[in-house]
């Protein structure tokens, strides 16, 4: 049975992620969100979550007795050296801190498309195409990702969704559920009973992303959807036929977007 695009969201950050995997593992496909930006020519959104982010870049620092300025490709930080510190020591400070190293950029929301992943530093916004994606890195454990881009910083992503992040980004690249050659962590193949949460609920904007469908009685439109989805194109479009105009819309609104593509059009034959 195709992915349904349900509306209520209520699972756990591992529990999303191991549905997800298993949706993908089993031939489906990625469903669409409604866009959380500006999209271009041909581009689709599928996740718009909040990651704690790091980036790797060296900085250009500026050291005087007492405090040293740091600018990166990202923003400007300010380091405070202690007042006692002498200017050798100020140096070696400014030295270290301008080294190229891992920088910790805090929780970030993150949109990916089908093209590009945004990252949203409070009002700036940094944008990473994936045409220039050449590795997906997860940890061994899945909780933290790295995306090393040509012409651009490397990225590491980690918390409750940063697995989430990695399967989406290893379906969008690779057209595979996770990274080739990693193996998924653990959490990914145990049994839901055995599953542990891999860490509390964003801060921001979980409930956007896709995630399973609510353990919640489904709705008229859902009953439907699941009978209609088993069908030919053409026999759905018969049997929602007979339904009123507004439930039809829902329906298609929660089939995958092929499946519904295909039933709109055996729908325009009918009414031909």
């Amino acid at each position: 049975m195709a992915w349904l695009n349900k509306r209520d969201r209520v699972d756990s950050p591992a529990a999303s992620t191991r549905r997800l995997i298993d949706h993908l593992r089993t031939g489906g496909q990625l469903i669409p969100i409604a866009p959380p930006l500006v999209t271009r020519d041909d581009e689709v959104a599928y996740t718009d979550i909040v990651v704690t982010t790091f980036a790797y870049y060296g900085a250009e620092v500026s050291w005087a007795s007492g405090y040293a300025v740091q600018g990166g490709p990202l923003f400007t930080v300010f380091g405070i050296l202690r007042g006692e510190l002498n200017n050798s020591r100020a140096r070696r400070e400014a030295e270290r801190m301008a080294a190229a190293q891992w920088r910790a950029e805090g929780d970030i929301r993150v949109v990916l498309t089908n093209q590009r992943l945004v990252l949203f530093f409070g009002s700036g916004v940094e944008v990473y195409w994936l045409e220039h994606l050449v590795s997906v890195t997860p940890a061994p454990d899945g909780l933290s990702v790295v995306l090393a881009f040509t012409g651009g910083v490397p990225l590491a992503f980690a918390g409750p969704w940063a697995p989430w992040l990695c399967i989406m980004t290893s379906k969008l690249v690779h057209r595979a559920a996770w990274p080739p050659g990693h193996n998924p962590p653990a959490f990914l193949s145990a049994a839901p009973a055995e599953q542990k949460a891999v860490g509390s609920t964003p801060k921001a904007r979980p409930a956007i992303a896709v995630a399973p469908s609510s353990p919640a009685e489904p709705s008229p439109a859902e009953h439907l959807a699941e009978r209609v989805d088993r069908l030919s194109a053409a026999d759905a479009a018969k049997a929602l036929s007979a339904h009123p105009t507004p439930l039809v819309t829902e329906v298609l609104d929660l089939l995958g977007t092929r499946k519904a593509a295909a039933i709109r059009s055996a729908l325009a034959d009918l009414r031909g």
